[in-house]
């Protein structure tokens, strides 16, 4: 993907993609792509030029690389109003969709995710705490387990989105039953409050991890990153769209539209 990288900064450089500007006055923080493993964001302008030299570079790519372009998982997502936006996709031969969407695994083109994008951690969660699974399992067993769940299901979300308190009860509740029953979809009597469960072994607890507070310090981790990663594209792009908001450590007061992104739930931690 370096490879793949480099023809589009080439094409970039040579004025044939525009990409997209955090400062636009300044012409500061232009983004053209973001690549990760062989996923790829591309931005252009919605005119048919630079549709077309996106992909002149993806044609030329593949015979370098030996990699294919899978047309049917590439869409095309149309910023603002694209009046031509049935013609680019003529050109570029694949579909477009609406933004939001889900990326990596993440919702990509909204402010902070709607409960119902917490639907897949609730269902994953059950899933993995089917019943049959704790009938054999002692109640040591299930504490690890649902810590277990908890890392591989719940973790990726609350690394970046505050989790709503709703969405906290209900995999809860899932917890608990599980724990006490050794099911999700039964309840019987619990034994001990769910504070005390949730209160560190070397305090007489379960050691079962709290949520809201595992999804407090995942986000309060942006903070120590925005102070020690000075040159990485995320921390530039921060700095070049909200220049008065953030001191080194710790960022400022709020403003304007800031105040609905991911990042306004990290500032106010």
């Amino acid at each position: 993907m370096d490879i793949l990288s480099f023809i589009l900064s080439a094409i970039n450089n040579a004025g044939h993609i525009t990409g997209f500007c955090i400062d636009e006055e300044r012409r500061r923080g232009e983004v053209t792509h973001l690549l990760y493993a062989d996923d790829a964001i591309l931005f252009c302008e919605a005119n048919e030029s630079e549709v077309r030299n996106i992909l002149a570079a993806l044609v030329c790519f593949q015979p370098i690389t030996g990699l294919q372009i899978n047309l049917e998982k590439t869409k095309i997502f149309p910023v603002g109003k694209v009046s031509n936006i049935d013609r680019l996709v003529e050109i570029f031969g694949c579909d477009w969709a609406f933004l939001p969407t889900i990326y990596l695994g993440m919702p990509l083109g909204c402010q902070s995710p709607p409960t119902s994008h917490w639907n897949n951690v609730l269902s994953r969660t059950q899933t993995k705490l089917e019943g049959w699974k704790g009938k054999f399992l002692s109640l040591g067993g299930r504490v690890v387990l649902i810590n277990a769940v908890l890392a591989s299901q719940c973790t990726f979300m609350s690394s970046l989105f505050l989790m709503p308190k709703s969405v906290i009860n209900s995999l809860e509740k899932i917890q608990r039953d599980f724990l006490w029953s050794g099911t999700h979809d039964k309840e019987r009597l619990h034994l001990v409050s769910w504070n005390f469960c949730k209160t560190t072994k070397i305090r007489g607890g379960l050691g079962i991890c709290d949520l809201e507070l595992h999804n407090q310090a995942l986000l309060f981790k942006w903070h120590w990153r925005f102070a020690s990663e000075r040159s990485v594209c995320w921390r530039e792009i921060i700095d070049i769209k909200f220049p008065k908001c953030y001191s080194e450590w710790v960022p400022g007061s709020l403003s304007g539209r800031i105040g609905g992104s991911p990042w306004a739930n990290i500032i106010k931690l």
